[in-house]
């Protein structure tokens, strides 16, 4: 339990000394990190627009950053292709969005904020600014933007004389080479690579695959610049490091497949060592190449070198290592569209059973791909007793779901119910099935989604009503309304199914132009809503109606229907428990970026606790949107001075970094006003168990906390007889004094 308590650590003898430099950059770098993990899951989303937008404010906040390692390490980062992490490659996958929309100008913009960022970095920083100039001007080039390419890779040819170190030279220069490459301008980039060659030569490291890594780097790229003689050259000078010389070896047998020349790909490849190490790269190429065979039209060639894969593979020690490369070799040869002669190989190997299913399924899309439907069902059969007689529970599970996932990657929705109807735990066996048939429904086959729906049991009234709702949406999409309105008159009248999917219909009705229809439909929706069996029902339906009126800008409708909702859930006697009821509706309502709805959510609510989380979520989803003028309404609404001032420091602090400062200093003076009005002493701590385990930890709601937040943000926003103003309110002389020392790191800048 927390009690608050007189502060005892306040004394000046323990205050800090302020360091100027990590006061400045202690919020640009949270903020920038923030950025990253924004900007990662935009780019997940495959939302280009908000990837782009994302990483520009993330550029502009790095350009202020003063640590040149920190700022070094975080660009190195962002445009690496070698760092392992998950914002590796963010700069290449938002270009690679563009590209893959067939927008790839639209990518400069971007690429021209992160040229000037890296332009920010030190002479000391050499290495990462070689290494970051190179990425970029990658990027410009697979944009098609050659003339910028080249003028940046001349400045990191400059750049990249500063390094010290043959290892960091031999990754400098083999990054500026792949460059070099990608704007085709093959001579220069096998120039680059002799010298990085030469350096990584001389690299002297223990760990002897640390050489052969750079050597292989140095070899592919070769491959790269057409250079196969001299690729082949470097990867035999990787004596110690076999997997490295192996991948050195594949990559050039790689460039001559993309050159169609599989002979010379198939020659290469066998120079690869029949090594337990490096079994799992020879067979994948050999595989590869037997593919190009078949679709050269050459499936006795195909043959030959399929058979030499499962040689290969057979190298490898661990049996479940071999199995896994056997069964990736056979998948190949079915994908490649020779069903017949991969259960024949099937046939010669031992595979245990989860890799023996994986494989038979493979060979049964590839049936019935090639229209064998009777073959096709036999290998499925196959797959089925194969599942079946796994003895391991785990094995048998694993082998079930992936087998599935790969039906429905397929569109094999069929098959992938005929799986999924032998799973023997009936709630496994209601989800897997409900999953197919949703996925089904998306795709457009609601025919055979509704031919799965009958397999789940009827007690699974949720998993049912999620296909049907699924299979009106789908309709819908389609354009077919009345067949949608078929479906959701099925749905069962006592849950909320019923009046969302309606509330769907009538949405896309609306926006096709059909408002008296849509019309006709929502006023059913609300009925269907009022029909629902239980509170909870009633509450969850009439609130997705009340999204759907909203999201077609139908905001008086939308509000009623919501105080319908709200009034229902007066008959909530729990605070809890009518608050849990309305979660869901706020959060979609907050999603969609209703948030004067979602307000009005929050005000009907009697728990404080689920008041709160709501208007949070309205607060922080409103700032991150940039719709400042939505939060001033929870503010006002919030009952404590601490929760006001909080929030009001919070937008000052967006509308600085936005470069508002005028509105940052009138919301400033609110939150001092506020401040002033928190009881109490002016600085507490909390207290958390009792000696000799006790914590005591800073109270950062206490007024003396938020004068200091709020003289800051003034010093930050260039107001500084403001900022000191706010600091003299302070009554401890020591905390006032080094807060006029931070104050100072601003004014000096």
């Amino acid at each position: 339990m927390a009690q608050t308590t007189q502060p005892t650590q306040n004394s000046p003898s323990i205050l800090l000394p302020v360091n100027c430099q990590e006061e400045r950059d202690s919020e640009t770098q949270s903020s920038v990190f923030q950025l990253q993990n924004k900007a990662r899951q935009y780019a997940n989303l495959k939302n280009k627009e908000k990837a782009s937008q994302t990483l520009t404010q993330l550029f502009r906040n790095l350009r202020r950053l003063e640590n040149g390692s920190n700022k070094a390490a975080i660009l190195e980062e962002i445009l690496s292709s070698e760092i392992r992490s998950q914002n590796s490659r963010l700069l290449a996958d938002t270009v690679d969005l563009y590209i893959t929309a067939k927008q790839k100008q639209q990518a400069a913009a971007v690429l021209a904020e992160a040229l000037q960022t890296v332009q920010t970095l030190s002479s000391g920083r050499s290495y990462a600014k070689t290494k970051s100039l190179a990425a970029i001007a990658l990027q410009y080039a697979a944009i098609g933007q050659t003339e910028p390419a080249l003028k940046i890779l001349d400045q990191s040819v400059q750049t990249e004389k500063s390094i010290q170190g043959a290892e960091f030279k031999t990754q400098a220069l083999t990054a500026i080479a792949q460059a070099y490459v990608a704007a085709g301008k093959f001579e220069q980039a096998s120039g680059i690579l002799d010298q990085s060659l030469g350096y990584a030569t001389t690299v002297q490291n223990p760990n002897p695959y640390r050489q052969g890594e750079l050597l292989a780097a140095v070899a592919s790229t070769y491959a790269q610049a057409k250079q196969y003689n001299q690729a082949l050259k470097v990867a035999q000078l990787i004596t110690k490091a076999p997997y490295h010389k192996a991948n050195a070896i594949a990559a050039v047998s790689r460039q001559y497949s993309q050159q169609t020349e599989p002979e010379s790909a198939l020659r290469t490849a066998q120079m690869i060592e029949n090594h337990k190490d490096t079994a799992d790269i020879k067979a994948k190429r050999l595989a590869d190449i037997g593919h190009e065979y078949i679709q050269t039209g050459k499936p006795d060639k195909a043959a030959q070198v399929f058979a030499q894969a499962i040689q290969t593979a057979q190298i490898v020690d661990s049996p479940y290592e071999q199995s896994r490369i056997l069964s990736d070799v056979i998948v190949n040869y079915a994908q490649a569209g020779q069903p017949d002669a991969a259960l024949q190989l099937l046939r010669k190997t031992a595979n245990p059973d989860y890799f023996k299913s994986r494989t038979l399924a493979a060979i049964a899309i590839s049936f019935a791909k090639a229209g064998q439907q009777a073959k096709a069902s036999q290998a499925l059969s196959q797959t089925l007793d194969t599942i079946a007689a796994t003895s391991d529970a785990n094995e048998k599970s694993n082998a079930r779901a992936d087998i599935i996932l790969s039906f429905i990657e397929a569109k094999r929705f069929d098959f992938a119910a005929q799986i999924a109807q032998a799973i023997e735990d009936e709630f496994t066996r209601a989800d897997s099935l409900r999953e197919i048939a949703v996925q089904a429904a998306d795709a457009g086959q609601t025919d055979l989604a509704m031919q799965v729906m009958p397999a789940i049991d009827t007690k699974f009234v949720e998993h049912r009503s999620t296909v049907l709702h699924r299979v009106a949406l789908a309709h819908t999409k389609a354009g077919q309304y009345d067949k949608a309105l078929q479906v959701a008159q099925t749905l069962d009248s006592r849950l909320a199914y019923r009046a969302k999917t309606l509330g769907a219909i009538a949405t896309q009705l609306h926006k096709a132009g059909q408002s008296q229809r849509a019309s006709s439909i929502f006023t059913q929706a609300v009925q269907a809503a009022n029909a629902a069996e239980d509170t909870n029902s009633k509450i969850s339906a009439l609130g997705a109606v009340a999204l759907a009126y909203a999201n077609t800008q139908q905001l008086k409708p939308a509000s009623q229907t919501l105080s319908q909702a709200l009034q229902i859930g007066q008959t909530i006697e729990e605070g809890n428990v009518q608050g849990a009821a309305f979660r869901e509706t706020a959060e979609q309502l907050i999603s969609a970026q209703h948030y004067d709805l979602a307000f009005q959510v929050a005000q009907g609510l009697k728990d404080g606790y689920e008041q709160s989380s709501i208007l949070q979520g309205i607060f922080v989803k409103s700032i991150e949107a940039g719709q400042y003028a939505k939060a001033y309404p929870v503010i006002n609404s919030l009952k404590t001075p601490e929760e006001k001032a909080r929030w009001l420091v919070a937008i000052a602090r967006q509308y600085i970094q936005a470069g508002n400062t005028t509105q940052a200093s009138q919301i400033l003076a609110q939150a001092l006003q506020v401040t002033l009005t928190i009881e109490g002493p002016e600085s507490k701590t909390l207290v958390f168990r009792a000696p000799p385990d006790q914590t005591i930890v800073d109270d950062d709601s206490d007024r003396g906390s938020f004068l200091e937040a709020i003289a800051l943000e003034y010093a930050k926003a260039g107001q500084h007889t403001q900022a000191r103003q706010v600091a003299q309110r302070l009554e401890n002389n020591a905390i006032r004094t080094r807060l006029n020392q931070r104050l100072a790191c601003y004014q000096r800048r």
